[in-house]
């Protein structure tokens, strides 16, 4: 099993395995995070209340600085390659500055 980098947060790590990996509609990459770097973070579940990864993935998006404009639509899109990891304590479970609150949350 794959293990976060060292300063990755839970939402880069999950984004990263599920690119690699897929879903499989449990919540396996991001309890592994869990096991790994914060054994005592007991209130992730209840924080997500989602019963798989790609929705804690889905619970947040980049931030305006690191999307990329479409010329043609002048929508804003996420870059093809997700940018490397904003950086964490060890032991957090939140999110990097790269990522907000998704509205779809």
């Amino acid at each position: 099993m794959r293990d976060p980098q060292e300063g990755e947060c839970l939402v880069c790590f999950v984004h990263r395995m599920l690119d690699d990996h897929g879903c499989d509609a449990t919540l396996l990459w991001t309890l592994h995070f869990r096991e790994v770097r914060s054994p005592t973070a007991s209130g992730l579940e209840k924080r997500y209340q989602v019963a798989c990864d790609c929705r804690v993935a889905a619970a947040h998006r980049l931030v305006r600085e690191l999307m990329l404009r479409d010329l043609h639509t002048d929508e804003l899109e996420p870059p093809p390659l997700l940018p490397t990891c904003g950086g964490v304590r060890r032991t957090n479970t939140r999110p990097c500055r790269n990522w907000e609150p998704s509205a779809r949350r």
